[in-house]
């Protein structure tokens, strides 16, 4: 679920900056020093697999003790009155 969750939020915000980025080809163009063209396509995709990977590995580490997380704040929730 926790994993699910980091994968939505990271597609969801991939696929804004991705058409931000072919939207703002001609700044960037302006910006780019090497010998790359602004709408790249090896380019774009590297980046997005190097998010997707980092994403992955940040939303599977915290994964796998969620529940434990989750039983734990509602134990307290019970336990102290407010």
């Amino acid at each position: 679920m926790v994993f699910a969750q980091g994968m939505r939020q990271l597609l969801i915000g991939l696929a804004i900056g991705l058409a931000a980025s072919f939207a703002l080809t001609r700044v960037l163009a302006a910006l780019v020093v090497v010998q790359v063209r602004p709408a790249d396509p090896v380019t774009y995709l590297t980046v997005a697999l190097v998010l997707i990977l980092a994403g992955a590995i940040g939303s599977a580490i915290p994964a796998p003790s969620s529940p434990f997380a989750i039983n734990d704040c509602l134990m307290s929730d019970l336990l102290l009155p407010f």
